[in-house]
């Protein structure tokens, strides 16, 4: 999906908040984004059924959206005005994975949405292994990668299924769900997808290096 192409948009959106935060350190927006995202996970894991539920749904849609904003205004603070540093980069990427375990979690223990807490280790076990794999392609001296089924598909397809499930409806369609499900697969696929893609890059450098 790599909804992350949008990213530039987001951050000419938000060029009126970083004008005012020039002074504010960029790492004070990591972690003002980690309390938001992990409130969210808070409301997901207590939120009751419909439809009293419903309002604890869209609270928390609202967050994790929230969360992501957050997340790309620290970057977009460190890179404008020269702030970046290795420790900003591990800090960021260290409690996205925090925040991303916290919120499936949340709904997998959810008796009232998911319930099925197997289904829902799962899925952080699949969203994991899709992050190591960009991880592990930069320490290997390649790019970042960022194909695959990203972060900013995780969050949204969490914040969709929970709007999804807040409609009144007479009979509620239970999106998160389906959404913890598809955020499973959707990182096993980028785990294997990846580490094709890095095979196939560090084989051409070899390969290169010998004809040289």
């Amino acid at each position: 999906m790599a909804l992350e192409r949008f990213d530039p948009l987001l951050v000419r959106l938000l060029a009126p908040a970083t004008r005012r935060l020039e002074g504010v350190d960029p790492n004070t927006v990591t972690w003002c984004g980690t309390l938001v995202g992990l409130g969210a996970a808070a409301v997901l894991w207590r939120a009751p059924g419909p439809p009293a539920g419903s309002i604890w749904l869209v609270v928390s849609a609202v967050a994790i959206a929230s969360s992501y904003l957050l997340d790309v205004l620290d970057g977009t603070l460190a890179r404008t005005y020269g702030r970046a540093t290795p420790y900003g980069d591990f800090l960021d990427h260290t409690l996205d994975r925090v925040v991303d375990t916290a919120l499936l979690l949340a709904v997998a223990h959810n008796l009232a949405w998911f319930g099925d807490s197997r289904l829902g280790l799962w899925a952080v076990v699949g969203m994991l292994f899709g992050s190591y794999m960009g991880t592990q392609a930069r320490s290997s001296g390649l790019p970042r990668d960022l194909s695959g089924f990203s972060r900013t598909d995780r969050l949204a397809l969490l914040a969709l299924g929970a709007l999804v499930s807040a409609v009144p409806l007479e009979q509620p369609i239970n999106g998160l769900a389906p959404a913890v499900v598809l955020v499973g697969v959707g990182g096993v696929y980028t785990f294997v997808y990846r580490f094709l893609r890095g095979r196939a890059a560090l084989k051409g450098r070899r390969d290169r290096g010998s004809a040289e």
